[in-house]
């Protein structure tokens, strides 16, 4: 079972690895701090004085002032909490993702619900910590994720697994009248990970042709990503686990 529950975060991983580059930065990372808690941007900053390589060139309250900081520092990595006053950290992440489409965001927060992890994921949150864990999970989920990989902690994880195992409930038919068949059954490639390249030898059609359909796949979602195809096709009830666990 465990391995089964590795093989099905990994995947979710993998999807978000494919659709973002590792970071190549010199000097300092420059992050933005957002939460509305006085008292938690003090202790972070206290944390961050002993990881000299990340400097915190600002600290906000609330989404808007995220928005309005990260169009005037352009920093490398976005630090938010999801609960704010006013625009909140997911509706901050859309709006900063429509000008600068390849920031860096990380989500820090207590929440930990399913809709609020998906939210994230499809707003554009590449990382997602809960403030639970230790400092150090902090930094670790940094540096994972300027390398290009995403980082959950451990009930983040489990919750992703949780949601694609119960995606095992039938499909509503007013999302599968939105897709033909042959969208279908790239959907369901790119959920068993599968790179299109191969997607293309499968279905016995061009690269080209897969990408095509990739694209219209993508704009009948709404989304930008492989991982937003995977995260629709979750929330949306497309996804049949089999006993391999994708």
């Amino acid at each position: 079972m465990l391995n089964r529950a590795l093989k099905t975060v990994r995947i979710i991983l993998l999807l978000y690895h494919i659709d973002n580059f590792s970071m190549q930065t010199t000097g300092k990372i420059k992050i933005v701090l957002a939460d509305d808690h006085e008292v938690f941007i003090e202790g972070m900053l206290r944390v961050f004085d002993n990881h000299p390589e990340y400097e915190i060139v600002d600290t906000v309250r609330n989404g808007q002032q995220l928005v309005n900081s990260v169009r005037a520092n352009r920093p490398d990595v976005v630090l938010t909490d999801i609960s704010m006053p006013g625009v909140n950290g997911i509706e901050a992440i859309q709006q900063i993702k429509v000008f600068a489409p390849d920031m860096l965001c990380v989500v820090l927060t207590n929440f930990d619900s399913d809709h609020l992890i998906l939210n994230a994921l499809e707003a554009g949150a590449f990382s997602y910590v809960n403030k639970s864990m230790p400092k150090e999970v902090i930094f670790t989920a940094l540096e994972s994720s300027l390398d290009g990989v995403p980082h959950y902690c451990d009930s983040t994880s489990q919750r992703i697994l949780r949601m694609i195992q119960a995606s095992h409930i039938g499909k509503p038919q007013k999302y599968e009248e939105l897709f033909n068949n042959s969208e279908k059954k790239i959907i369901s490639l790119i959920v068993k990970d599968m790179i299109m390249k191969d997607i293309a030898a499968e279905l016995c059609l061009g690269d080209r042709t897969v990408e095509r359909y990739k694209a219209k796949i993508k704009e009948k979602m709404g989304v930008k990503t492989r991982a937003g195809i995977v995260v629709y096709a979750i929330r949306n009830k497309l996804v049949i686990l089999d006993d391999s666990g994708v």
